[in-house]
């Protein structure tokens, strides 16, 4: 049985980290939008090498015509501020042979930077997620542990007896422990666990207000259910509005280099269509925030 429930937990914990990378992959690389890209590099690209890896090189192939593809390594040559002069990209396919003998450097491609650090998105948001999970299943524990709010000690000869009785009437399986005892003797062990659930949404949510601003996007960003000061909302808007120009910055960058270099007119904006109004009922957490076992909270 224990086996049993070790695979439900992991296959929970699994499914919940494929639907929540999925889920914010879908937000982090929607934030920025790209206009008049060359029609040989599908518009959802520069930002999803950028989510992943940090960096992506624009450049024109001699036969595939323009590329945006993900760097594969950056030279040890520096520039004189201590920047990659140089870098080979990756591809799939037929082309992956014959990206590798193309010398790709400021003179013939950009270099796109997610941020001021070369970082890429994915990592610190699979942390958040990650802890986002934790919270997740530890609820899912504490909400059983009310269901079930005993342990029972028993001998080795009636676990499975005990196990099918208590499944038949309850429904459910209380934690069992086999002991030197007599064939028809057990006992029951209340653990007196105390309902977190309330504590945990709130846990959830701040991770999730944690992740929302890395990734530039207006949140309540509560931690407790008072309504914030003025000067402490503002503070929360200038570090978003920070993190967001960063990426911005960089991205505009690359824009004017692309266009000097290429002869085109591409451009960045924000994804205004993100930055929706708060919308914050009176427990403090946002629609949509909730973790799925939300409809346990208790008032």
């Amino acid at each position: 049985m224990a086996k049993k429930k070790e695979g439900i937990l992991g296959q929970m914990y699994a499914d919940l980290m494929g639907t929540l990378r999925s889920q914010y992959f879908n937000i982090g690389t929607n934030i920025y939008k790209w206009k008049d890209m060359p029609k040989e590099i599908p518009i959802r690209y520069p930002e999803k090498w950028l989510y992943e890896n940090g960096t992506c090189v624009f450049f024109e192939h001699p036969q595939a015509g323009y590329l945006c593809l993900p760097v594969a390594t950056e030279s040890i040559q520096k520039n004189v501020y201590g920047e990659p002069s140089s870098w080979r990209c990756v591809a799939m396919g037929n082309l992956s042979g014959t990206l590798n003998s193309l010398s790709l450097d400021e003179t013939n491609s950009v270099l796109i930077r997610n941020d001021n650090m070369y970082r890429a998105t994915q990592p610190y948001v699979d942390v958040m997620i990650k802890q986002m999970i934790n919270v997740e299943l530890t609820m899912r524990l504490n909400i059983n542990a009310q269901k079930n709010p005993m342990w029972i000690k028993c001998s080795d000869e009636n676990v499975l007896q005990k196990k099918n009785d208590f499944y038949e009437y309850y429904e459910c399986q209380p934690a069992f422990f086999k002991d030197m005892m007599s064939p028809n003797d057990f006992e029951f062990i209340n653990p007196n666990i105390k309902y977190i659930g309330n504590e945990l949404v709130d846990t959830y949510n701040s991770y999730r207000y944690r992740l929302l601003a890395y990734l530039g996007l207006d949140n309540p960003g509560v931690d407790k259910k008072e309504r914030l000061l003025v000067s402490e909302e503002g503070s929360n808007n200038d570090e978003i509005l920070m993190i967001r120009n960063a990426r911005m910055e960089q991205r505009e960058i690359a824009c004017e280099k692309i266009n000097e270099l290429f002869g085109l007119n591409v451009s960045v904006e924000y994804n205004e269509q993100l930055n929706t109004e708060r919308v914050v009922n009176a427990a403090g957490v946002m629609p949509g925030a909730q973790p799925t076992q939300l409809a346990y909270k208790q008032p």
